[in-house]
């Protein structure tokens, strides 16, 4: 085998752990990057109350904007999460981390031109909840590139992040609890994030796990994280799950009728997505049985997907079209285009709280249900620069059969017809992680020679 070939074994795989000895735990290091890590892990923990409690500086909807939505609490815990970021940034700088350098320089000189310009709402109301999320999320993913690169292309952070998501939602569940930014009865959520955070967070986890695929009962995880997203009451993510599964399946099968036959070891090895199939109609007929006899009822809000099943079948009083959740996305959508209009070029403010306001003089009270215009609002044109990069990352990892090139083509389809504005850090911390994963994966590609690379591909498609 040659060097390259070694080099390119190393970096694709997970490196076995050591035998565990003194100063580690489970064959991993105690270090101050796991210290590092486990503040995170506690500010994930936490609900929004205590941020609020301990908070040096809270932003509160301006008096100009009539519909309440949320506050944001900038919190005394976030000062060492500060320090941190700072020491990783400085100590270890990486490509990445200069990308969110020059993105901040930007948008800073970008609403010093607006409020020379005469947008000075930003400076007007205090409005600096976005630019204080975005460090926060910022400095705690200096901080997790530290420890992730450690485990090679391991997406440790997303395990990690699952697990705590899960935890607090459980917990929540138990408790009969239903924190979130709205009181939907029987609809929960994680600490500190709004019921289509918590879904999201854990779909696209649940992707990143099954391309992953280097964990025992990996399938086990997959379910639960189903069962959460059932819990959240959240439809699009199971609409979106779906349509990224029937997508692979037309590969998979498109590819088998090329190829004529697959080996006897490959037919035994079931793909990872082939199996969370399996699980889902699995789970989708159970979840059918329990809704009839009115036992999951009492427990979860299920009718939002019983009405959605209904509005997709035809049947019904009412279709999709008085769906009150989809009329409320198209609203979102025609206030945010008209609002597009008169800001296409610099967007507004990096503020929610000037799009919020601008959203409300175009007809609609909170913000577009859709991330790609979210951000185009508050960052400009210049979000066709991500946008651009997320499309390349994905199609060469496409090019070279990598199945991660799903997150990729996830996230990109969720975000032009879904989501909206990131409140959390959490959510906005784990986005910028999954940008950095693909970007990494699609860069180890594009630096090998064309026979390491193909070697490297195969392995990988196994």
């Amino acid at each position: 085998m040659s060097g390259n070939e070694r080099n390119i074994n190393k970096g694709m795989s997970v490196s076995s752990a050591s035998p565990p000895r003194r100063g580690r735990l489970l064959g991993w290091r105690i270090t101050a990057d796991w210290v590092a890590y486990g503040y995170i892990a506690l500010l994930f923990l936490m609900p929004d109350d205590v941020f609020r409690i301990t908070s040096l500086w809270t932003f509160v909807s301006p008096p100009d904007i009539n519909y309440h939505w949320k506050d944001f609490s900038f919190s005394v815990l976030y000062l060492p999460l500060f320090c941190m970021g700072l020491y990783y940034y400085f100590s270890r700088k990486r490509l990445m981390q200069s990308r969110i350098l020059l993105f901040v320089l930007f948008l800073i000189i970008k609403d010093i031109l607006l409020v020379c310009f005469g947008d000075s709402y930003i400076l007007d109301n205090c409005s600096f909840e976005w630019y204080l999320q975005f460090f926060v999320a910022s400095c705690a993913l200096f901080v997790v590139f530290a420890l992730d690169e450690e485990r090679g292309d391991f997406p440790l952070f997303v395990y990690i992040a699952l697990a705590l998501t899960l935890a607090t939602l459980l917990a929540s569940v138990l408790m009969h609890n239903t924190p979130g930014v709205y009181d939907y009865v029987n609809r929960f959520s994680s600490t500190n994030m709004a019921h289509g955070e918590t879904s999201f967070l854990l779909a696209v986890g649940m992707i990143v796990v099954l391309a992953d695929g280097r964990i025992k009962h990996g399938v086990l995880l997959v379910a639960v994280c189903l069962a959460g997203i059932v819990a959240t009451g959240t439809r699009k993510d199971m609409v979106f799950l779906a349509a990224t599964l029937a997508l692979y399946l037309c590969v998979r099968v498109k590819k088998r009728q090329l190829l004529g036959k697959l080996k006897k070891e490959t037919v035994r090895r079931r793909s990872h997505f082939e199996i969370l199939i399996s699980i889902t109609l699995a789970f989708a007929v159970v979840l059918v049985v329990v809704a009839l006899s009115g036992k999951l009822a009492e427990i979860v809000n299920i009718e939002r997907f019983t009405d959605l099943l209904s509005g997709l079948l035809g049947k019904g009083e009412s279709g999709l079209s008085s769906d009150s959740s989809m009329q409320g996305r198209l609203g979102s959508l025609a206030s945010g285009l008209a609002v597009l209009k008169d800001h296409w070029l610099f967007g507004l403010n990096f503020s929610f709280f000037d799009l919020q306001y601008n959203m409300q003089q175009a007809g609609y009270p909170t913000f577009p249900h859709f991330t790609w215009l979210f951000c185009w609002l508050i960052m400009g044109i210049a979000v066709l620069v991500p946008i651009g990069m997320l499309i390349k990352a994905t199609s060469i990892l496409a090019r070279h059969n990598d199945p991660f090139a799903y997150v990729g083509l996830y996230m990109l389809l969720y975000f032009a017809v879904s989501g909206g504005a990131w409140w959390s850090f959490k959510v906005l911390l784990f986005i910028m992680y999954l940008f950095w994963l693909l970007l990494r994966r699609s860069r180890m590609y594009s630096s090998l020679p064309h026979g390491v690379r193909s070697s490297a591909r195969e392995k990988i498609a196994r």
